[in-house]
């Protein structure tokens, strides 16, 4: 009698979380977003799919970025690309994400995804609808923040072959880490991506990027800047909560120069850099000591 009452418990729990989440495929993953809940063309988001669903999606808690390290001028056909994926909030212990890349035009897997650290991410795939697309998302281990209000995780993408715009979509989780699925915050973002031209990538293979990776040294944010002709660049810091503090603008000359950014007033802890110029946007994750 024992064994009934718990085989249709098991059975009864089973049918309800199948029906809380969109397209589940017929094995429930463990310590993992629901498949195609990244908030892509006819996906939903946990936010609307029955878990986490306190508050609606971007409401303004937290902050989240999408950054694609060498592509933030295009991406090569073949070629391989790390990911990163980010969200912040001061004082959350537990954090998770799903990425997904689609075709633009019909909507289909882009190029592929590859685990870069087993014990934070996973791949999984829809066994019902969107039986194409492959996303990225957490384990039970890579729910834990990478830092103090920061939640981190990287991945490599290999290019398609085909010249398609793609666009990544991404959703995140700010988690209050009460085990349960209540009073947790849902962000979304989405980053969009063109092939290279012929002609940009002969000129890149000169010249690969118009800024290196910034690096902190004593109290600066200092980065390499390489550009084919002058330029004004916009430099932003964001820290955990959100808050945008400018750095400045500049005026850079043609060739490479070194710009050096005094920071006053920081905390230690994880930051976003954001470099604007007319070539394009990047963004990279620094860590003030």
């Amino acid at each position: 009698m024992k064994t009934m009452i718990l085989i249709v418990i098991i059975a009864v729990m089973s049918l309800g979380a199948a029906s809380l989440q969109q397209d589940m495929p017929h094995k429930l993953l463990s310590f993992g977003a629901p498949v195609s809940s990244t908030g892509a063309p006819d996906e939903r988001t946990c936010a609307t799919s029955g878990c986490h669903d306190t508050y609606a999606p971007n409401i303004g808690r937290g902050s989240m970025n999408i950054s694609i390290d060498g592509a933030e001028n295009g991406f090569e056909a073949g070629k391989t690309y790390d990911i990163t994926i980010q969200v912040a909030d001061k004082d959350t212990k537990r954090f998770g994400y799903q990425l997904v890349a689609l075709n633009d035009d019909d909507k289909t897997n882009a190029g592929e995804l590859k685990i870069i650290d087993n014990d934070r991410t996973q791949i999984v795939t829809n066994d019902l609808k969107f039986k194409d697309r492959k996303y990225a998302t957490y384990t039970l281990a890579g729910t834990e923040p990478f830092s103090d209000g920061l939640g981190y995780w990287k991945v490599k993408w290999t290019a398609p072959t085909s010249q398609k715009n793609i666009t990544f979509y991404a959703a995140t989780v700010i988690a209050n880490n009460d085990d349960t699925d209540y009073g947790d915050y849902v962000l979304t973002s989405s980053l969009q991506l063109s092939p290279k031209s012929p002609s940009i990538i002969s000129e890149q293979q000169v010249q690969p990027g118009w800024i290196s990776l910034p690096v902190i040294v004593g109290n600066s944010l200092n980065c390499r800047i390489t550009l084919n002709k002058p330029d004004e660049i916009s430099l932003e810091l964001y820290d955990i909560s959100g808050k945008v503090v400018p750095l400045g603008k500049r005026h850079y000359g043609a060739g490479s120069s070194v710009g050096e950014y005094k920071l006053s007033g920081f905390t230690a802890g994880a930051y976003f850099v954001r470099a604007y110029s007319s070539v394009g946007v990047f963004s990279h994750t620094v860590f003030i000591q």
